[in-house]
């Protein structure tokens, strides 16, 4: 009889503690979709800001294209354009979870 008691509780527990931890999936899961639409947005701003800044050294370079100024543009222009191609990258991955 003893068993069959504690049985009966054990049930009773697994059937209290199932609905909770569905609760706490679901939390989790909006969690996530929150953060991947954040880091999304924020990708997308930094991936604008490299465009932008792309374009303006471009611009730069169109008016005073020679000497020192221009070597250390085209290593500026260089690296923004890794970051860029990085960004967008990881911009991807993102999108391709949505």
């Amino acid at each position: 009889m003893l068993q069959t008691v504690l049985d009966r509780i054990r049930q009773y527990l697994r059937t209290r503690q199932q609905p909770s931890s569905t609760g706490r999936t679901r939390f989790t899961a909006e969690e996530a979709r929150e953060n991947r639409a954040s880091s999304m947005a924020t990708l997308q701003r930094e991936v604008r800001q490299l465009q932008q800044e792309i374009t303006d050294l471009s611009a730069a370079q169109d008016l005073d294209g020679t000497g020192d100024d221009a070597r250390a543009n085209d290593s500026t222009m260089e690296r923004l354009h890794r970051e860029l191609a990085q960004k967008q990258k990881e911009l991807a991955k993102f999108q391709a979870r949505v």
